[in-house]
């Protein structure tokens, strides 16, 4: 299978098998596309659409030109970037009737110029939540109908099959369960994606995502700051309980106060740490631990649709 994470500016590549004995990485890259920035959602005019879809499918298509990629199934991560991510409280009455008035009604509210129409919605119900919230929450994540067409029809052009979309903050749990293994210990894990100015948080609690948050970073809300604020939603510091920070991309100036102060441990996702890499896949593999991490996403779709 293929897992693709798709930016506005770049696509990310891996084509994995799965054998009895492990997983097998036939192929690693990444080629330039032009896609909607992501400073605003709007839906996309028909040219607007037909323009970026020629852009993608050519980018699309020649990456996976490049040797390894035999797969025909896709599994698609999209920049969070690319979505309205929100949580809400809720009447506990979670049917499909109620849920979808519900975010209706929200989209409307902080969308009044698009219909929700335009959107394609989904929820994500949080499990057990180490800060005992006492009222019912569920977070939806909404994309414009016309961004994930476009991603739709870019695929079908390369001649593949897409299995899934996912938002790459709400995939990573498949890749941080995988890297654990079977060892057996309660984990609260703080997933932190840093992009210009805004600093996206998800809290997962045994790989299960019970938190999530966005956060503007300024002068008078360093990075570190802001980490703290979505750290102390755990609850401070839980015996027993390993706790750690994946924060892309990392940044060394802010490691040992937070460390200090928190408790919590920084760490480095590390996608192909339990694969195999074949020939071909080696001579593309990246060198530096940051754009290894880059291909989180795209790993961890792959790995949550062979489970």
């Amino acid at each position: 299978m293929i897992g693709l994470y798709v930016q506005h500016d770049i696509l990310r590549a891996v084509d994995i098998i799965r054998k009895r004995y492990g997983y097998i990485v036939t192929a690693i890259a990444e080629n330039p596309v032009q896609l909607p920035v992501p400073d605003r959602l709007r839906p996309l005019t028909s040219d607007e659409a037909n323009e970026y879809l020629e852009n993608f499918s050519t980018s699309l298509q020649t990456l996976l030109s490049q040797k390894g990629f035999s797969s025909d199934e896709i599994a698609v991560a999209i920049d969070s970037r690319n979505a309205f991510i929100h949580t809400v409280p809720f009447d506990g009455n979670f049917s499909p009737v109620n849920v979808k008035k519900i975010i209706e009604w929200e989209l409307s509210q902080y969308f009044p110029d698009i219909p929700s129409k335009e959107f394609l919605f989904d929820t994500y119900n949080p499990g057990f939540n180490p800060t005992k919230d006492k009222s019912p929450k569920f977070i939806y994540t909404a994309v414009l109908r016309s961004y994930i067409h476009l991603l739709q029809r870019g695929i079908r052009l390369a001649n593949k099959q897409l299995l899934s979309i996912n938002i790459d903050q709400f995939a990573i749990d498949n890749l941080l369960k995988f890297s654990a293994g079977s060892t057996k210990r309660e984990r609260l894990n703080a997933v932190c994606y840093r992009r210009n100015d805004i600093l996206y948080c998800s809290l997962l609690w045994n790989h299960r995502m019970v938190r999530y948050r966005e956060y503007i970073i300024d002068e008078e809300h360093p990075p570190e700051k802001r980490l703290s604020m979505f750290l102390a939603s755990a609850s401070g510091p839980q015996r027993n309980i390993e706790q750690r920070i994946f924060y892309h991309p990392l940044d060394e100036t802010i490691i040992d106060r937070t460390e200090q102060s928190s408790g919590w441990k920084f760490d480095n996702l590390k996608p192909f740490d339990k694969l195999t890499l074949k020939r071909k896949a080696k001579r593309n593999f990246p060198e530096s631990l940051q754009t290894q991490e880059a291909f989180a996403p795209a790993v961890s779709v792959v790995l949550k649709g062979q489970e």
